[in-house]
């Protein structure tokens, strides 16, 4: 057990510091605690690794029309991020494959930058077999619009993950709807 362990650890060690795993920063607001978490920007890459091996997935710039059902069987997943709403380039680099990155040296020599291939995720449905991830603790979604439809598909999720901290949550949707509302009627 000891031996497995720590052959574990020296290939996370391993795909860490070859880049295709990276650190992600999570600020927990209902419990004010902010956790790091590890996680493949690649699906790809996560393929070829053990499945007990995956500690995240951080998929934001992936293109994803429908929830990609190969993250079930990644039983000690913890963290799995869709979000997509805004451009960020270091997420954007760290979805790219090995080809896409060579491409984008040269596509930042002539200032043209990443953002031309930036792919957001679709506002997908998460399938209820989700909730065999007994070790997740955080999952951000898609969305970006506010509304009645999505505040219902979050409180169903919220009542399927009680223990997972489902980003957004239905409280900062209503919220953001109730705000919204405000100034409308101003």
């Amino acid at each position: 057990m000891k031996l497995k362990l720590t052959i574990s650890f020296f290939l996370l060690l391993q795909i860490c510091m070859q880049g295709q795993m990276s650190n992600y920063h999570f600020h927990n607001k209902k419990k004010d605690i902010v956790t790091l978490y590890l996680a493949f920007g690649n699906l790809k890459v996560a393929k070829k690794t053990n499945a007990d091996s995956v500690p995240g997935l951080h998929l934001c710039c992936a293109g994803l029309k429908t929830f990609p059902l190969e993250v079930l069987k990644y039983k000690n997943i913890k963290y799995i991020s869709f979000k997509s709403s805004y451009i960020d380039d270091v997420d954007v680099y760290l979805s790219l494959t090995e080809a896409e990155k060579q491409n984008y040296q040269k596509n930042m020599k002539s200032g043209k930058g990443m953002h031309y291939l930036y792919k957001p995720n679709a506002d997908f449905a998460i399938p209820k077999e989700i909730s065999q991830l007994t070790k997740l603790e955080v999952l951000t979604l898609p969305i970006t619009e506010f509304d009645k439809n999505n505040l219902k598909k979050i409180k169903a999720l919220e009542a399927l993950l009680p223990n997972v901290l489902i980003v957004p949550s239905s409280i900062d949707i209503e919220k953001d709807m109730n705000e919204f509302k405000v100034i409308e009627d101003k």
